[in-house]
């Protein structure tokens, strides 16, 4: 993950800060990022997909499907199906990558 990270930083020039948390901790730590610092300290955040709902209520996600929609090189079913109908999906409402 740290070289995914650093070649991130070389291709964007962002900087990425890791910011770890225990199993212990981790799902209250998001929800504690969410809740307490809108639009939130951390930009991505590693996760079940049973926390999507909790994350969602309280505005912690953003949809990306305007970010995306023309984004070249990116096809919705190019996404495992898996991760489109449990990570991408909440309330009925399906960003979709056209």
């Amino acid at each position: 993950m740290l070289e995914k990270m650093k070649n991130f930083e070389i291709l964007t020039g962002v900087s990425i800060q890791k910011i770890s948390s225990t199993t212990d901790t981790w799902y209250d730590d998001v929800l504690v990022d969410i809740r307490d610092n809108s639009p939130g300290f951390i930009d991505l955040y590693a996760s079940f997909g049973n926390w999507i709902p909790q994350y969602a209520e309280l505005n912690g996600l953003k949809d990306l499907t305007n970010e995306t929609r023309n984004a070249v090189g990116l096809d919705w079913f190019d996404i495992m199906v898996s991760f489109r109908v449990h990570y991408l999906t909440f309330v009925r409402q399906i960003s979709h990558l056209y």
